[in-house]
């Protein structure tokens, strides 16, 4: 009788712990009024910079490099990274071995290196992908290199680049302490997120909408747990957007291709002026079999990440000529945003 007591006093108790836990955890629904103001303030906006959400502009030494990287041009990104490499350049050793440590096993020990190069010279994202956190580190590079002490040194160098008003460093520090996790942190959580976007970085917004949007399988489309949810994800899906943020302008066009299919053909050309591949692929799949506009997606794919995603179509010359024309006038027009950082894992590099 007496084991029979203990037993169900300890169940009493697994339930009581299970309850609290279920209490404390937030409701995304909770979240919506937290948001309402941000969104009535723009939703309407909408703004004519093409790299006003890019992680780096024209001008930056990374712009040209990180373009290359984003539409799968590693060959000319990789050029350009060794160039800087021999300058002593602290960011381009972490690129190149960022780039090269899944290559081969022969890779691995100069992928180390310069890792190990790079957070020498006092880059954080190089000691964050020598520790155990790193996308692939233990299983690549194993666990004497891949330490506590490297990711201790990461968070100690991202604070000082915080402190310097990097966003994407905050962000980081931000994620570790998991304030969306509980309901007494939550609001605080979603008022750094806003803050993030107010500053058109929207990375953390799009990591947001990714909790609150579930993709069905068997329905092929995201959907959201209530009709509430849904169109918060649609409102900062339109927010981010409006702001050329590439992530952002796929996603809500996916969302709308049933439902406004106008407004889902407009994003789409949006995000082919931002020089976002997925979108060409996507015109390609769409054009008229063995049609010219067939081959001009084909062809400017090539122009933008330096080869053919498909079967190169059997056009005369003359009629080659004068769609690669065409390519060159549309490609002058393109203005790439780049929304890849230090961050990105390598299999989500390419857009």
């Amino acid at each position: 009788m007496t084991l029979y007591l203990n037993r169900l006093v300890r169940l009493v108790l697994l339930l009581s712990v299970m309850v609290g836990l279920i209490a404390c955890k937030p409701n995304p629904q909770d979240d919506i009024a937290l948001f309402q103001s941000f969104i009535t303030e723009n939703i309407n906006k909408k703004s004519d910079d093409p790299y006003i959400s890019s992680t780096v502009k024209p001008g930056d030494k990374m712009y040209d490099i990180l373009v290359n990287i984003q539409h799968g041009d590693t060959k000319s990104a990789y050029e350009k990274l060794m160039i800087l490499v021999d300058k002593n350049d602290s960011e381009a050793p972490f690129w190149v071995a960022k780039m090269i440590y899944q290559a081969s096993v022969k890779s691995i020990p100069r992928a180390i290196n310069l890792y190990e190069l790079s957070a020498n010279q006092g880059n954080p994202y190089a000691y964050y992908e020598l520790s155990p956190l790193g996308k692939g580190c233990l299983a690549y590079f194993g666990k004497k290199t891949c330490t506590e002490e490297n990711f201790n040194k990461a968070i100690e160098l991202f604070k000082a680049v915080a402190e310097q008003g990097d966003l994407r460093a905050q962000y980081f520090l931000l994620k570790q302490q998991q304030l969306d996790q509980s309901k007494e942190t939550r609001a605080q959580y979603i008022q750094e997120v806003i803050r993030f976007s107010q500053a058109h970085y929207y990375q953390p917004l799009m990591d947001y909408v990714n909790t609150i949007l579930i993709y069905s399988p068997s329905k092929g489309k995201s959907e959201a747990k209530t009709p509430e949810q849904y169109q918060l994800a649609i409102d900062l899906l339109t927010i981010s957007a409006n702001n050329n943020y590439i992530p952002a302008i796929y996603k809500l066009s996916s969302l709308l291709k049933d439902t406004a299919q106008e407004e889902s053909e407009r994003l789409i050309n949006i995000a082919l002026k931002l020089g976002s591949t997925k979108t060409v692929e996507y015109k390609y799949l769409y054009s008229k079999k063995e049609s010219e506009e067939k081959y001009f997606y084909n062809a400017l794919y090539k122009g933008l990440s330096g080869q053919y995603a498909f079967d190169v179509h059997t056009l005369n010359e003359e009629e080659r000529a004068k769609v690669n024309e065409k390519v060159k006038l549309f490609m002058n027009d393109i203005t790439p945003m780049v929304y890849i950082d230090g961050f990105t894992s390598r299999d989500d590099w390419v857009d």
